[in-house]
């Protein structure tokens, strides 16, 4: 089961890699890790550097995928992006940072992507 569910998840991130690209972004990373945590795509749109979660569900019957970016995981994602901007060459042209969630519904194709921009903060 544990294997179906990392093949599940990892599909999810070809789409939301696929969509972010469609989108004009530049994909940095993917399943970046420190001490802190992991992320699962690190990102450029423009002068913006965006920390991403992707969260990939057959259906929403159980909740929304967004709803399960708990608050705890919100903190885990922070500091694993603090220790991204400490610890990494961050291209020149970066101004701002952002913390996204990109939330996929695949029941039926295609899949519904929604790309929540600024999902949450570090504030």
């Amino acid at each position: 089961m544990k294997d179906h569910r990392l093949s599940f998840g990892k599909k999810g991130e070809d789409l939301a890699c696929d969509y972010l690209r469609s989108q004009q972004c530049r994909i940095l990373e993917r399943r970046y890790r420190n001490c802190f945590g992991e992320i699962d795509i690190i990102a450029c749109h423009h002068n913006t550097l965006l920390f991403i979660e992707v969260k990939t569900r057959h259906t929403a019957t159980y909740g929304s995928p967004e709803e399960a970016v708990t608050f705890a995981k919100q903190r885990h994602i922070i500091r694993a992006a603090q220790g991204y901007l400490t610890d990494e060459a961050v291209p020149d042209a970066i101004e701002e940072t952002r913390f996204d969630i990109i939330a996929i519904i695949s029941a039926d194709p295609p899949p519904v992507i929604d790309w929540i921009k600024g999902a949450f903060t570090a504030d």
